[in-house]
């Protein structure tokens, strides 16, 4: 089975749209490499390449908001909340609630 179909089918799984290019895959695989510091590891076995996550136990599914980008998040929401003729005030207005009870419950914030 060829990487693609594998990667689409773990998304229809979870509900998300098929990638339609091994580009987009190898893309990804660096950005989880740069962006989350996640160093990945690839093992070849005659003409099949595997990859995994060096930590067995990383999931990009783990990663949380710092309580810095989350202040800096409600902070950029509520500007922009603000701006003359924006469409969506309601759907960020209920996004800054839940950043607020999020930030609330974190005592290193009081």
């Amino acid at each position: 089975m060829q990487l693609k179909e594998i990667v689409n089918r773990g998304l229809d799984l979870e509900g998300y749209t098929p990638v339609t290019s091994h580009v987009t895959i190898y893309s990804d695989i660096a950005t989880i490499a740069s962006f989350w510091k996640q160093p990945i590891r690839r093992r070849q076995e005659g003409r099949t390449v595997f990859y995994s996550y060096r930590d067995p136990d990383f999931s990009i599914y783990d990663g949380q908001l710092t309580d810095g980008e989350l202040n800096a998040l409600y902070k950029i929401l509520s500007a922009i909340k603000n701006l003359k003729n924006f469409k969506y005030k309601e759907e960020v207005e209920h996004i800054l609630e839940n950043i607020s009870v999020i930030l609330f419950r974190t005592p290193s914030l009081y």
